[in-house]
């Protein structure tokens, strides 16, 4: 399990020691719209910065122990605010593209396996599942070939949801895949390319599942429904506060976060087990909760027990 994290704020990334919250390294990128979500795999940190509309934006690859730069990939993009790229077999997966799309970058060297025409969204990730790779861009459920980016089949939603920025991505369970097109959530069989169940009640970020279930913020609300039928098994109110941020689970427990608190939640129970005086984005690494706030904080709680 790694035991540094990575954190990117106004214009630098920065590796920290999860235990201490010790500086590692970090790396200035000077001048930019936009920093990434970063993402890492064997041993590099993948991340694609945003410049004005006409100038060079960039997915990069940074060695993760020192920060120095394996190799950065011209992207075509304006205005983009970027989230993780994913890694699969060999190529780095981002959105990007001048009208909107999807970059297959090859991580060896950084060049381009494939652009891929899609719909002009930014602040979404794309998804890998049994063999293929899944965006979910305009109110569509889109399944690629992972190695040209052509979309092999869609389905699509019933929703007039329209964003820019769509700050949601798909998950997958065993079987299904889960997309939010606020304000409902939505369960797609991906080999049927067939909606399986819906459920309404002002859904919005991105859903997670484990064990049988998937975890949605509703309302301000962490709503809880049976994977396969969607079915409402249990709902948690945080107290005098509104929920903004995807929920993620570890050890029995799902942590849940407004812009002011953190919360642990008992899977088991619904209840409410432990709370922290810090709101924002969550990760899990370590046997540590990280919290990324949204005033340029990061920080580290030992997880619930």
């Amino acid at each position: 399990m790694s035991r540094s994290t990575y954190f990117a704020e106004g214009d630098t990334l920065s590796a920290l020691n999860i235990s201490d919250g010790t500086s590692l390294w970090s790396k200035n990128f000077g001048g930019l719209y936009s920093i990434g979500h970063p993402a890492v795999f064997d041993g590099a940190v993948y991340l694609a910065n945003g410049k004005h509309s006409g100038e060079p934006n960039f997915l990069w690859s940074l060695d993760a122990a020192t920060g120095a730069a394996n190799w950065s990939s011209q992207l075509l993009a304006q205005w983009e605010q970027y989230w993780a790229p994913i890694v699969v077999d060999g190529i780095a997966y981002t959105n990007a593209g001048y009208y909107g799309g999807l970059y297959g970058v090859s991580i060896t060297k950084g060049d381009n396996a494939f652009i891929q025409d899609l719909a002009q969204c930014d602040e979404w990730s794309p998804a890998y599942f049994k063999g293929a790779l899944y965006t979910f861009i305009a109110n569509s459920l889109n399944k690629h070939d992972p190695k040209s980016g052509v979309v092999l089949s869609t389905t699509s939603v019933n929703s007039t949801w329209a964003a820019y920025a769509l700050r949601t991505a798909p998950v997958f369970g065993p079987r299904l895949a889960y997309v939010v097109a606020p304000p409902t959530l939505y369960a797609i069989d991906p080999d049927k390319s067939a909606v399986v169940w819906s459920a309404d009640g002002g859904y919005s970020g991105t859903p997670a599942v484990a064990d049988g279930a998937v975890y949605g913020i509703s309302a301000g609300n962490l709503v809880v429904r049976d994977a396969d039928t969607g079915k409402l098994k249990w709902t948690y109110v945080a107290p005098a506060d509104t929920l903004t941020f995807p929920p993620v689970i570890a050890n029995g427990f799902v942590y849940v976060a407004s812009n002011t608190t953190s919360y642990a939640v008992s899977i088991a129970t619904g209840q409410q087990v432990a709370t922290a005086d810090r709101g924002g984005w969550l990760t899990i690494a370590d046997h540590r909760l990280l919290v990324a706030a949204a005033d340029g904080s990061l920080s580290a709680y030992i997880l619930a027990k």
